[in-house]
């Protein structure tokens, strides 16, 4: 069955094109397309503003061209026979619309009416004198046999220049003989409400055409059929009930269409109100995954800004997490450009959404030798408290950095972090007392060192809630929550909130449908994976509350694609049209909303969650992973159901017992009462008194000659004696004279000064020299923190080892038999060869990945019963990799040891430790104690997988020397 949706018309009219690629910017043209039409750009009837242009790269070595700063209104038209009454899928070769340097067309046939382009599908070969002509496909039209009139029309600038541009080389149109037109919802996304008409009309202008259509549920069956003269104009459908849905129109052979997909809900006004503190949010990341061309998705409508504030606002939420770029807003001192950034927050609060705000890029200008994290604390707090300031009222709380504890977004120590954390704080609290702070996004489980030596900086006590990510299945939610609980209690800090703000599903695998953007590698989902991501978000959501999460942010919200393109993440399409998330997220939102939540009920084989209503009635949710059955006693003799998609249906029984069955699929069941759950929620902690009382006394150390840091979480003394600068910043608005403190014994500091003045919204540097025993070979923690008379700041904490191999001479060494080719798995989305290099003395791993795909190779070793890690504290290998120049440098060239505690590839628990590898051999060193999790225990390790996610498509890399320690 052909399909003749835009975006397949391009790749099949343009298969002479595309069949023999060539390469991008050549100044000729490619073959032409097959076409029953042809017509050269310079061969127009009419002209207003352009002119004739000479190009030899384009077809006839001529073109209609315009570029004109003069506003105005600006049109061509062309004049063509069509032989035979049909219907012609029509291609301009001209510039793609929805591209920087160009402007958004109309195009009327006939003189009708006038048809707005802002965005076309476009092959990927380019052409022409500028290099920016493509074959690009406007649709497909229906035509009588006779004389025709196409008509273009400008009259809006593009974005690049403020210039009026455009270029048409040729246009192509080709009789489809089993054409059906490309249907779209009048609303957008195709999402309606109850109250409004299902109404759908074709993409392009139709004077003919008869079909037969019929609607599917969410379940696939048949809800309505009917048919439909393309001469009526608008598809108009009887209303449906609240739910998921899918058209289809059938051609004159019996064949179907394409689905196109749509979602009644309820309007809000209908729903309950809400308040702030709905924990249902979602990640939306729209300043970035909806901007104009977004990962050159041409089928992306025009205004996706507004669109997605729309549906956001449609779909009930009350908070959505945004994206910021420091570097883009702020790139010089002083100098503040908000930008998208600010059309997205006024958009969002127009219409009653608040923002998480976040961002986790810092100007060149401010790092002085930092890679990632700012080392100029007070332009860090003045920038903070510019946002805060200038978004006060939209975006009510912020988060200071993202996924610190991954290489990608951090290469610096978390003593670095805690620094400029708590400047931030600062100044978010100066732009708007009234924001939470958020920590940095957590993201590995447990939480690794990184975070507890951010906690040891007291950074609990310059955040509002605490912060992390979740990338696992269901049955793995209790213990990540309740190891985050246990990591703020072992810091003091239970009292504090939690949130997750990326709740990311990975379970439905890659997307099981072709891309749907014209030459694009961004796969979609099929049915089955669309619904099973509908329910696990509802599930994710429901599960997060129950554990005590204060608001769980699903991720994410417009089309977005990881992994080479065939990880999908939106709850859209790159089309936008919606997904079965969408509408089960509103349909969650109107039934719980900010319902409270009054704990589980025990069912057997039942996940059971009960909430109150305002009127004193209840509302249960319930799901099984496998049919069960469950009987309700002592309620009404009515009852209503709703799926999880907000279909509804009244249950009646006199004697008030219903007899109720669970599926996988999440039901509603309203109308009870009389309820007690038998698990109630944990009762909220108190939060205990800080020792913490000078907040605005910020405090840094730079380590200096003598000193080298080792990884994230810790710095080595080389010899005995380190030089650092201990730097302190006052944050308030008048000076302060701090009595420094040592807080530690395991060293002698020289030059320590009894008092230090600090100018108000100031800095003091001290020189410090650091001096040990000769003899000492633990691992101690230089300390230091300030008194302001009664006053107490938070400390600055740098774990330290005095030479990390005198710690490992001391230990027992068992070598591993790594350098056996034989003991390696294959693990790879690569295509990965392992062998041994005898030159080298080492394992060698070649991997080639196709261009599409994700690029990770971690090959596994697995322990034999004689190498358990037992009673381990470290292990080293050494290893080198074959970077190409260009690549040596990027940090996103990211490298860990994986110690994978389940004996299950890619999925087992396990506890990762990063490294760098370079284009020389290396000696990795890891040490327990100061990179794992505190409750690591190197018994369990099962596997270990040593490897990397490189940036280039071939890489070559060397492990050897692999050896465990234990003490002697």
């Amino acid at each position: 069955m052909k399909k003749c949706f835009p975006l397949l018309l391009l790749l099949g009219i343009c298969a002479a094109a595309l069949a023999a690629p060539i390469a991008p910017f050549e100044l000729k043209p490619p073959a032409k397309p097959q076409a029953d039409l042809w017509l050269e750009g310079e061969e127009f009837v009419e002209n207003h503003g352009g002119s004739l242009n000479t190009d030899r790269s384009c077809y006839g070595g001529k073109c209609w061209g315009l570029l004109t700063k003069t506003a105005g209104e600006y049109s061509v038209k062309y004049k063509f026979t069509i032989p035979t009454d049909g219907f012609y899928s029509l291609q301009i070769a001209g510039q793609p619309v929805g591209r920087e340097y160009t402007s958004p067309i109309w195009y009327a046939i006939d003189g009708g009416s006038w048809v707005k382009v802002t965005t076309l599908p476009a092959s990927e070969v380019v052409w022409g004198y500028t290099r920016a002509v493509r074959w690009t496909a406007l649709g497909v039209v229906s035509l009588e046999k006779g004389e025709h009139t196409l008509a273009f029309k400008i009259d809006q600038v593009r974005s690049l220049d403020k210039q009026y541009a455009y270029i048409i080389d040729a246009i192509a149109l080709k009789q489809e003989s089993d054409a059906m037109p490309d249907l779209r919802g009048k609303q957008p996304a195709n999402v309606f409400t109850t109250q409004q008409q299902l109404a759908f009309e074709p993409a392009t202008p139709l004077g003919f055409g008869r079909w037969q259509w019929r609607v599917v549920d969410w379940q696939g069956s048949e809800k309505l059929r009917g048919n439909w003269e393309a001469k009526a104009g608008i598809l108009t459908l009887p209303q449906l009930d609240v739910g998921y849905y899918r058209l289809q129109l059938q051609d004159s052979k019996g064949q179907w269409s394409r689905w196109l997909p749509f979602a009644v809900v309820l309007p809000l006004e209908q729903a309950q109100a809400h308040e702030l503190d709905i924990p249902y949010a979602m990640d939306s990341a729209q300043s970035w995954l909806a901007s104009p061309g977004f990962a050159g998705n041409s089928l992306q409508p025009a205004g996706a800004y507004e669109l997605i504030s729309d549906l956001e606002a449609l779909g009930g939420f009350s908070m959505i997490r945004e994206r910021l770029s420091w570097s883009e807003v702020n790139p010089q001192p002083g100098v503040y450009r908000w930008g998208r950034y600010a059309t997205n927050a006024d958009l969002l609060s127009e219409r009653g959404i608040s923002v998480l705000g976040m961002f986790h890029n810092a100007p060149q200008w401010t790092k002085e030798g930092l890679k990632s994290l700012p080392h100029d604390l007070l332009a860090t707090y003045e920038f903070c408290k510019a946002a805060a300031k200038k978004f006060s009222g939209q975006m009510t709380a912020w988060e200071f950095w993202n996924e610190p504890d991954l290489m990608n977004f951090n290469q610096d120590p978390s003593w670095d972090l805690a620094a400029a954390h708590k400047a931030a704080y600062l100044g978010f609290k100066a732009g708007d007392p009234n924001v939470d702070v958020l920590i940095a996004s957590n993201c590995v489980h447990p939480a690794p060192k990184f975070f507890d030596v951010l906690m040891q900086n007291g950074v609990g006590d310059y955040m509002d809630s605490f912060n992390f990510h979740v990338y696992a299945q269901l049955d793995q939610y209790q213990k990540i929550v309740e190891e985050k609980r246990q990591f703020l209690s072992r810091h003091g800090q239970e009292a504090k909130p939690m949130w997750v703000t990326e709740n990311g599903l990975r379970v439905e695998g890659t997307g099981k449908e072709d891309p749907i953007v014209p030459g694009g590698t961004l796969r979609e989902h099929d049915r089955e994976q669309e619904l099973a991501q509908a329910e696990l978000m509802v599930k994710a959501q429901i599960t997060m509350q129950a554990l005590g999460v204060a608001r769980d942010f699903s991720f994410v919200f417009p089309p977005y694609n990881e992994g080479g393109g065939g990880k999908a993440w939106g709850i859209f399409r790159w089309d936008y049209t919606v997904k079965p998330a969408y509408a089960a997220l509103a349909n969650l939102i109107r039934q719980l909303g900010d319902r409270r939540y009054q704990g589980k009920l025990d069912l057997e084989g039942i996940s059971a969650f009960l909430y109150a209503q305002p009127d004193g009635g209840q509302i249960l949710v319930y799901w099984a992973d496998s049919a069960r059955q469950f009987t309700l006693a002592g309620q009404g003799k009515q009852l209503e159901t709703l799926d999880f998609l907000g279909v509804s249906r009244t249950l009646s029984q006199e004697s008030g017992s219903y007899q109720l069955s669970a599926g996988s699929f999440p039901t509603y069941l309203k109308g009870l009462s009389g309820l007690a759950p038998d698990q109630a929620p944990l009762p909220k902690a108190e939060p205990k008194p800080s020792q913490v009382t000078d907040l605005d006394t910020v405090l840094r150390v730079d380590l200096g000659k003598g000193f080298k840091v080792l990884n994230q979480n810790l710095a080595e003394l080389e010899g005995t004696v380190g030089n650092l600068t201990l730097d302190l910043f006052n944050f308030s608005d008048k000076p302060k004279t701090l009595a420094v403190e040592n807080m530690s014994d395991a060293y002698q500091l020289l030059g320590m000064p009894k008092t230090v003045i600090v100018p108000a919204m100031g800095k003091a540097s001290v020189p410090l020299k650091l001096i040990v025993r000769g003899d000492i070979i633990e691992i101690f923690d230089l300390k230091l923190q300030t008194r302001f008379g009664e006053e107490v700041s938070a400390p600055v904490v740098i774990p330290v080892t005095p030479g990390l191999d005198r710690i490992f001479a001391a230990l027992k060494t068992k070598e591993l038999s790594g350098a056996e080719p034989q003991r390696w798995e294959k693990n790879s989305s690569g295509d990965l060869k392992i062998s041994l290099d005898k030159a080298q003395e080492a394992v060698r791993f070649d991997v080639a990945f196709a261009p599409d795909v994700d690029h990770w190779v971690y090959p596994v070793f697995r322990l034999q019963p004689e190498e358990s890690l037992k009673g381990a504290v470290g292990l080293s290998f050494e290893v080198k990799a074959a970077f190409d120049p260009a690549n040596a440098g990027n940090p996103y060239n990211v490298a860990y040891v994986m110690a994978v505690l389940e004996d299950e590839l890619e999925v087992g628990k396990r506890v990762d430790f990063s490294y760098r590898p370079t284009t020389e051999w290396k000696k990795i060193d890891i040490l327990f104690s100061t990179e794992a999790p505190l409750d690591f225990n190197p018994a369990n390790v099962k596997l270990l997988r040593i490897g990397l996610n490189p940036r280039q498509h071939n890489l070559t890399y060397w492990v050897r020397n692999l050896k465990v320690y234990y003490q002697k």
